[in-house]
């Protein structure tokens, strides 16, 4: 039932050994679900007085620092009861940030990635992950490692390295039962716990 596990550790191990590329991809990954969720900005100005010089309109509104103006070659659609509310959008510029934000990652990540050093690891991680489910019981002073009820290895030493490459290899390992194993299942077939 442990095998159910493996996918879990591996991920845990993938993240805990390539801490800064996780880190640089989870980001990547945040700012580009953000850029461009910023609301456009709607603004509206009461317009004072339309008037047409020289093929140009020139539009007088009122703000905080008195009467100002501003002019342009097509006329503007005026709404409102009195058609004299301009109303007009723009695009926030937090999105633009947010954007930019995200491809300065993205190819910070991609030369990472493909650098000499950028690579995961992958075949560690899966030693790690391994070693997670790997038991070692001494039986008649030898070490005995075993994975999923198979044997790894024998040997009179400890050992730190084994020739797990893939779940396969693991597959073709030879069954085998622990004393302790056999010992529990004969205290759990006479009841005994």
């Amino acid at each position: 039932m442990k095998v159910i596990t493996i996918p879990f550790v591996y991920l845990f191990e993938l993240i805990r050994y390539n801490i800064g590329k996780t880190i640089l991809v989870t980001l990547t990954c945040i700012l580009f679900n953000y850029a461009g969720t910023i609301p456009v900005q709607k603004h509206e100005r009461v317009i004072l007085k339309e008037i047409q010089i020289q093929g140009e309109w020139v539009y007088l509104y009122e703000t905080s620092d008195g009467i100002e103006s501003y002019s342009q070659r097509e006329r503007e659609k005026l709404v409102g009861k009195d058609k004299n509310i301009h109303k007009w959008k723009e695009y926030a510029g937090g999105n633009i940030l947010l954007w930019i934000g995200t491809f300065v990652l993205l190819i910070i990540t991609i030369v990472i990635m493909f650098s000499d050093e950028g690579h995961w690891d992958f075949q560690d991680v899966f030693e790690n992950c391994m070693k997670y489910y790997i038991r070692c019981e001494i039986e008649d002073n030898v070490y005995v490692y075993t994975i999923f009820g198979r044997l790894i290895e024998k040997s009179s030493y400890q050992t730190k390295r084994f020739n797990i490459y893939n779940l396969k290899d693991i597959t073709i390992l030879p069954k085998y039962t622990l004393r302790s194993d056999k010992r529990n299942n004969k205290l759990n077939q006479l009841g005994i716990k």
